[in-house]
């Protein structure tokens, strides 16, 4: 349980462990100014691995295992928040939208506008990735799965391309002095093929080496979508053919 002392602008959180009846300490200890405030929230999550202050200026978020601080939301207004059961993802609503952040990632997932909605509740289903919530006598369901998924990767590709039926996703991602070429499947993002590497780039002038830090991977499908072109160039950069 998270909680704030008795009294206006009485310090900072306090988070108590009720299984083993004991104080838990982390940074959250030295945010003094955050009880007291104007339309505080507390919000635990993730099994109480997760804990987040909601403010007027924006969301704190603790680890709560560690004791350190993420990286500060800054959605202003917010009015709701409510954790994922496994405390990966951060559902917060305000008088405009609802939105869904991917905790540690500090990027946002899914956006759904509210068009005038005013919102009585939010919460996650406990079985399956759905946000609910309440406005007036009607609960409205939002099915999260594909922002949520496994298959989502901290760092972006370099270039992506979807073939012309829709069907194949090429990429192209940096390692190292090169880029790894993938085709993947749309439907479930099952990895179809891994392509050959392109032939390393020789520049003419000999005292130059290798692809430089500019380099740009591209990706062209034919009409059809039966074939990919793929290779890497780099501006300003004299390769020999």
């Amino acid at each position: 349980i998270a909680v704030c002392p008795l009294g206006e602008g009485s310090g900072a959180p306090q988070v108590r462990d009720l299984t083993d009846r004991r104080t838990v300490h982390g940074r959250w200890e030295r945010a003094g100014d955050i009880c007291g405030q104007e339309r505080l929230q507390l919000v635990l999550g993730g099994g109480g691995r997760w804990l987040a202050a909601v403010l007027p200026s924006g969301v704190r978020v603790w680890d709560v295992r560690s004791g350190e601080q993420l990286p500060d939301l800054p959605d202003t207004g917010v009015r709701y928040a409510a954790f994922s059961k496994e405390g990966k993802f951060l559902a917060i609503a305000d008088g405009k939208e609802i939105r869904l952040w991917r905790l540690g990632a500090g990027s946002v997932v899914f956006r759904h506008s509210l068009n005038n909605q005013h919102l009585g509740g939010l919460a996650w289903d406990p079985t399956r990735p759905v946000l609910r919530y309440l406005e007036a006598g009607t609960v409205h369901t939002l099915d999260v799965a594909t922002a949520v998924t496994s298959a989502w990767q901290d760092r972006p590709a370099d270039k992506v391309l979807i073939s012309p039926d829709g069907r194949t996703l090429a990429t192209a991602r940096r390692t190292g002095d090169t880029y790894r070429f993938e085709l993947r499947d749309t439907n479930d993002g099952r990895l179809l093929r891994t392509l050959p590497l392109t032939p390393q780039r020789v520049p003419r002038d000999p005292s130059r080496q290798g692809l430089p830090e500019y380099g740009l991977p591209h990706l062209a499908f034919t009409p059809d979508g039966k074939a990919l072109a793929y290779g890497v160039t780099a501006p300003w950069y004299e390769a020999s053919p």
